[in-house]
């Protein structure tokens, strides 16, 4: 009985990653979502529609801590949410992101990034030629959202 407590308290300590592998590939996928994969193959997938986000033009599909949205019943963006609870699960090129959340830090490790725009509630920073979409929320420059972009 202590054997099964300690093993559950021991869960429940591990990380929102742990055991997750989320490899970045500029443009094309993040983890085990591809730009362009269908609403049911995503659905088959274990997603579900994300009833907090509506929009006319687009669908939004959520298996955390992933964010698909859908145009056209396909990915078009693939969004990781909560970065800083998820920087050990993510991968680039094999190598693993800095233990860091800060926008720098993470535009550094991803090069090719351009300038820094100021959006309605944070700064919004293209990586990886324009591949990667890196988001943060004022005022902080910890990177909350990052999304690997297809064409919208």
């Amino acid at each position: 009985m202590l054997r099964q407590i300690f093993a559950l308290l021991m869960m429940s300590s591990l990380p929102a990653s742990a055991g997750l592998k989320l490899e970045l590939i500029a443009g094309k996928s993040l983890g085990e979502v591809s730009l362009g994969e269908t609403k049911t193959a995503l659905l088959a997938k274990g997603f579900t529609v994300d009833s907090d986000r509506m929009s006319e033009d687009y669908t939004y599909l959520v298996k955390k801590p992933l964010l698909v949205l859908l145009k056209e019943e396909k990915a078009a963006r693939i969004c990781v949410l909560e970065v800083r609870k998820h920087l050990s699960a993510l991968r680039f090129k094999g190598k693993k992101f800095p233990k860091s959340a800060k926008l720098e830090a993470i535009s550094k490790f991803l090069g090719g990034c351009g300038q820094t725009q100021r959006g309605s509630g944070g700064l919004i920073r293209s990586c990886v030629d324009g591949g990667v979409e890196l988001t943060t929320t004022l005022p902080s420059d910890d990177v909350d959202t990052l999304c690997v972009k297809g064409e919208i």
